[in-house]
Formats: C-alpha cells, structure tokens, sequence
C-alpha cells in the first residue's frame, strides 16, 4: 500500500484531460482536495518502500535521458511536489546500465 506524505492510503485516479497522459493512471493524497498534500505518483511507476524525510513513501525511477551520465541508474526520490519536497535522494543498488547490456550482447 502506497501512503502520501500525511500518512495516509493513496487514491487512484485517472487522467481525463485531453493531452499525452490521457487516461494514464496517478495517486494523490486521499484526503478532500483542499486538505490534500503534494504527493503524486504516476500509478506505472515501480514502487519501492524507501521512506523519504516527510514520512511519504518514495517511488523507484529510472534516469532514462540517454544523454545524462547516469543514464539507466535506479533511484528513489521525494514524491511530493517539486516546491515542497523534501531533500530525500538515494541511488538504489545494483546498478546495471542499459547501455553497458546492450554493448555486452553485441556480436564482435
């Protein structure tokens, strides 16, 4: 079970906003909309149970900008809101990248 940074259960909800995210599936905070905290997750992301420093639970991602250095590296982050996230940053472990697999399958 997924919490928002009020320690609450999360709520799914879809997008119905014409645009790419267009029926992607997301949790917010399941408390009324205007007591709601800034936490949101994109319901296809991988979830892990790292905690964050505002007690919310921090999902797993992927850098996956093919020109960043740390290109295929999995992380866990804050959730909340961009403005008010805490500083919650942790590179997971094994780090395996993409780029390094696709070279060791290639044909010499």
């Amino acid at each position: 079970m997924t919490t928002c940074l009020c320690r609450q259960p999360t709520i799914a909800r879809v997008v119905k906003k014409e645009g790419p995210n267009q029926g992607r599936s997301f949790e917010v905070c399941s408390k009324p909309r205007a007591k709601q905290c800034d936490f949101f997750i994109w319901a296809d992301t991988t979830r892990t149970q790292h905690l964050c420093d505002c007690g919310g639970t921090c999902p797993e991602r992927t850098v996956r900008d093919p020109e960043n250095k740390n290109y295929g590296k999995r992380y866990a982050a804050c959730a909340a809101h961009k403005a008010t996230r805490c500083r919650f940053f942790k590179w997971l472990e094994p780090y395996f990248s993409t780029r390094f697999a696709t070279e060791l399958t290639q044909p010499y």
